[in-house]
């Protein structure tokens, strides 16, 4: 040491700036054996220290970076450094850069200098940068953001590959503002521009949502945020912001958006349907009154029977309507799918015809599904004849049943199928066709009632109505996916049913009893002319009838007659006093009555809303001199 420091003054001196030093400066000898250090922690002696391996004040895991930096310096001759950290004089953790040097003494190697600079702050400063910056790299990627710049001059965009995927673009491929306007969907271009030239002018936009088109013709919505930057002078130099795919949430929107629509549409068409019944009633019942018996016929019997037919296929329409607003009346059973497909065949072949080919694809052991029978192969007729129409100079009709265990399954290859519920299993049925396909604006109406693209005349619209009112009604879910000439696929999920498929009871119905009758008949009904048809009907008959056109009326009716009513014929919606309301006074003067109601609305949905209570009698509308004799006759005799 006397060689470093000499034993002169200038000796003494440049010990004491040394030892004054900030830093922590070792003299070590070419063992790696400390031979002079300018000062120590506290509780440290100089015994303790001096002569010691330098090892045994360096942290274990970083023992052998230090042995191969100094093994380098002595090799090469030149100075090398590490970081290195440990425990601090106050028993806290403290981050190091420690510089070597050789010391040489006529060329050769003696030992080594080294200075540990105390870098904790700088260290702890790096460490919080890098922590922030992590946790901003997670709120990206957890909130799906993409982050982009746009340098004002010399206009260059600068992506992160979030957004270079986004918008289907190659990375690192350079970008300018007119590059992604140009992305940007015409429709949308103008709004975006506006609110750039905003942000330029106030500082920021936030609320940017637009369509990007991909160079394969994808649209993309995004939503995007930006805030400006300025120079020293004010000048706009730098737009910076986030933008987020949001093509989910938008189509989820627009789904949501779509069933309100048609539930609403639903609502209205169960409205028109019941008001419908009433006068479709009127139209049967009075052209079968004019028909008179088979015994004398008229000679306009045959128009008067084309009108018949006219009005029963109107009535027909009134059920396809209830269908589709999910209020027509169903008796579901679980059933095989597959099984009804195949007994379904042979008409689905006479359908089609023989320019368009059949294919059933029908996956084995195939869950059962709970649905109304007669509704299922409404469903398959309406779809099967809706591939038909769209295949006017033939193709191919595919029918295809699948399981579907779950929704990540239930997606895969169809990601415009909504699933029935998150984790419901289901049963899937696809109809696909190769005719001439949709476009997105007719694929948005096709569920619409009424809503056709076939000529005037060819359809009501009704179809695809009531294929969407049936299987919603099952608690199911249809879409379409389709392309303008590469045909159409229906996709409908119906929930597993969890017991096994039930057998269809074919059996006849046993012969009917003659629905003459002469007990009195209370008939209360507020549309004038449905009574008048029931009541001229019952007369035929040979029933006594009493009318009324309210519930207070038949109340007064009631008490004014002097003898027995055997039954109560009433509509039950009627305003004021309702059917329900009226029966239950008038049986508390007549035990022995007997009620039978009449309805537009079918018996489900009466009792679903507390209207009736269940296992009443429950004549629907429209109905016929037949029908009303018959429901007459039934609910005196039981």
């Amino acid at each position: 040491m006397e060689r470093l420091f000499g034993g002169h003054s200038e000796g003494a001196f440049l010990r004491s700036v040394l030892e004054a030093a900030p830093d922590f400066i070792l003299v070590v000898s070419r063992a790696h054996e400390i031979l002079w250090v300018n000062r120590l922690y506290p509780g440290l002696e100089h015994s303790q220290v001096i002569g010691s391996s330098i090892y045994n004040f360096v942290e274990p895991g970083f023992a052998d970076t230090v042995r191969a930096v100094l093994e380098r310096i002595a090799a090469t001759g030149r100075p090398g450094s590490w970081e290195t950290e440990g425990i601090g004089p106050h028993g806290t953790m403290h981050y190091y850069l420690c510089r070597a040097a050789p010391i040489r003494s006529d060329r050769e190697l003696v030992g080594f200098t080294i200075i540990a600079t105390d870098v904790t702050d700088r260290k702890l400063a790096e460490l919080a940068v890098r922590e922030s910056e992590s946790i901003q790299r997670m709120v990206l990627e957890a909130s799906e953001m993409g982050v982009w710049s746009w340098e004002i001059e010399p206009d260059v965009v600068h992506w992160d590959d979030r957004l270079y995927d986004l918008h289907g673009i190659s990375r690192g491929r350079p970008i300018t503002a007119a590059d992604f306007f140009r992305a940007v969907h015409p429709d949308d271009r103008q709004k975006a521009q506006l609110l750039v030239e905003q942000a330029l002018a106030t500082g920021s936009y936030d609320d940017l949502r637009c369509r990007v088109v991909r160079p394969d013709g994808s649209v993309r919505w995004i939503h995007c945020q930006a805030v400006l930057r300025r120079d020293a002078e004010g000048r706009p130099v730098r737009l910076v912001g986030g933008a987020t795919d949001i093509t989910a949430q938008v189509r989820l929107g627009q789904q949501l958006d779509e069933a309100r629509r048609l539930e609403a549409i639903g609502r209205l068409a169960g409205g028109v349907a019941h008001d419908f019944n009433n006068l479709l009633t009127v139209v049967i019942g009075g052209i079968e009154l004019a028909r008179g018996g088979p015994q004398a016929p008229l000679p306009q019997a045959p128009a008067l029977d084309d009108a018949l037919d006219a009005a029963k296929r109107a009535a027909s329409l009134t059920r396809q309507l209830l269908a589709f607003a999910r209020r027509q009346p169903i008796s579901p059973r679980d059933t095989d799918l597959n099984r009804t497909i195949r007994e379904f065949e042979p008409l689905v072949r006479r359908l089609l015809g023989e320019g368009v080919e059949l294919e059933l694809e029908l996956s084995p052991e195939l869950w059962p599904v709970r649905i109304d029978p007669a509704g299922l192969e409404q469903v398959l007729l309406n779809l099967v004849m809706n591939g038909r129409d769209a295949m006017p100079l033939g193709g191919r009709l595919r029918i295809g049943t699948r399981n579907v265990p779950s929704t990540a399954d239930g997606a895969a290859g169809a990601a415009e199928v909504p699933p029935v519920a998150p984790d419901v299993p289901h049963v899937r049925l696809t109809v696909s066709d190769s005719g001439e396909g949709m476009t997105d604006e007719v694929r948005a109406r096709i569920f619409e009632p009424f809503f056709t693209t076939k000529p005037v005349g060819a359809g009501t619209g009704l179809g695809l109505a009531t294929v969407y009112g049936i299987v919603t009604q099952h608690g199911g879910t249809i879409s379409a996916t389709s392309t303008p000439g590469g045909g159409t696929t229906f996709h409908a999920c119906l929930p597993r049913a969890e017991r096994a498929p039930e057998l269809r009871d074919d059996a006849p119905a046993p012969p009917q009893p003659s629905a003459r009758g002469d007990e009195t008949v209370l008939v209360v009904e507020d549309d004038p002319v449905v009574r008048s048809v029931a009541t001229r009907t019952l007369v035929r008959l040979g029933y006594q009838v009493l009318q009324a056109g309210s519930g207070a009326e038949a109340l007064v009716v009631a008490a004014n007659h002097p003898g027995h009513i055997h039954l109560l014929l009433t509509d039950v919606v009627m305003p004021g006093l309702g059917g329900r309301e009226l029966a239950s006074q008038l049986s508390v003067r007549c035990p022995e009555l007997r009620v039978l109601f009449a309805s537009g609305y079918p018996d489900a949905i009466l009792t679903h809303h507390g209207v009736l209570a269940e296992g009443v009698d429950l004549l629907p509308k429209p109905f016929g001199p037949a029908e009303l004799a018959s429901a007459v006759r039934g609910a005196l005799d039981r």
